[in-house]
């Protein structure tokens, strides 16, 4: 389903709560250029409000009787793939977890009910969240137009099989200027990523060597309680050792650490070739806690060994400025994945943009490209 950009975007809410139903309402109705074509009181009635509306974001809480939001989610996705779904959960460990499972299934993102006891509070927090969807897929109906009348352009000109190179899935857009060679002992791959990441995550480390020689570092942009949900859930699906960091630990090769969610993670040099991980909570960066420029001008500061960055799907900017800080400080050799393979191009966008990027590479292509750097190979 591709969206007409002349009309406005049609939200279906499903809560089982009135209230709440009531705080989601006001909360979108507060968002321009957008219309509410349906309410729903469990996941049953959102798919049937769903068939009958077809809108192109739907709201859903995660806890719903006769059929819950991840079974909504499910048949919603298999007969609309297109259509945009949110999924709105409480702050626990079990709302953590299936909230995990409904982004791997495909809910665009996750949204957790704000605590509070004023209603106004609630509206106007759910509305700032709800109005970065709303840009997200307006940028879509952009992107999508765009794809259109290319393809049609496309159509009218020669059916000869495209060039090799027009097919590849690697693109490397800057050429290093000289090898890096990473020893196994100096050396830590960082990675930062926001919408669409439980996704790309699964992917990017079930193609992973599971002895890379070194510690990997992520900062995934979430909340409390969901980072160690994601963790879990990872290591499960890949088969590697990957935990949520906990506060003063010390980082192991072929482990990979998650900041917690609410708090930054930071690299802390305590010795020769000795290092500990913090967390604090010091203020957002980018509106983020943790935030990916924290994590990484933490590790230029207090590493002395060689660097890799890896920037995957997520809205904003968070990790532009600590990959030029890594560069500026360290040896490093950076990957950003490309357009085509991320949900949401928006940090990858502003490190290529910047010239930070010394690769552009699908998302499939990352890994191999680790395997390979992490061996010792010469960077092309």
């Amino acid at each position: 389903m591709v969206m007409n950009s002349s009309r406005k975007i049609r939200v279906v809410i499903a809560d089982d709560t009135a209230l709440y139903r009531k705080i989601l309402s006001m909360a979108v109705e507060k968002i321009d250029a957008v219309e509410i074509v349906g309410v729903a009181s469990d996941g049953h009635l959102a798919v049937e409000a769903v068939k009958r509306n077809t809108p192109d974001l739907v709201l859903l809480d995660v806890c719903m009787p006769r059929m819950d939001g991840v079974e909504a989610l499910r048949e919603i996705h298999k007969l609309y793939p297109d259509i945009a779904v949110v999924m709105f959960s409480g702050v626990t460990t079990a709302d953590a977890d299936t909230t995990v499972e409904a982004l791997e299934i495909g809910a665009l993102e996750f949204i957790p009910k704000p605590k509070t006891k004023s209603l106004d509070e609630s509206m106007n927090s759910l509305s700032q969240e709800l109005a970065r969807i709303i840009r997200l897929l307006k940028i879509r109906q952009i992107r999508n137009r765009v794809s259109i009348n290319t393809a049609k352009s496309t159509s009218r000109l020669s059916t000869q099989q495209a060039p090799a190179e027009t097919q590849a899935p690697v693109k490397r857009i800057r050429n290093f200027g000289k090898s890096v060679n990473f020893d196994f002992g100096k050396s830590l791959i960082v990675i930062g990523v926001s919408t669409g990441g439980p996704n790309a995550l699964n992917q990017l480390m079930s193609a992973m060597p599971k002895e890379v020689g070194c510690p990997i570092l992520i900062v995934q942009h979430m909340p409390p309680f969901f980072t160690a949900s994601l963790a879990s859930f990872l290591s499960k699906k890949t088969g590697l050792q990957i935990k949520e960091a906990q506060d003063g630990e010390t980082p192991k090769a072929n482990h990979v650490y998650i900041a917690p969610g609410g708090k930054h993670m930071v690299l802390k040099k305590t010795g020769v070739d000795e290092y500990q991980l913090q967390t604090n909570e010091d203020p957002p960066v980018n509106s983020c806690r943790p935030a990916v420029d924290v994590m990484f001008k933490s590790v230029a500061d207090e590493f002395d060994g060689n660097v890799l960055s890896i920037i995957l799907t997520g809205m904003g900017e968070d990790g532009a400025d600590g990959v030029k800080y890594l560069k500026d400080h360290v040896k490093c050799h950076s990957l950003s994945q490309d357009e085509a393979s991320c949900v949401v191009y928006g940090m990858p966008r502003a490190v290529a943009e910047r010239g930070l990027a010394d690769e552009v590479l699908d998302l499939d292509a990352i890994a191999p490209r680790v395997s390979e750097l992490m061996l010792k190979r010469k960077v092309c």
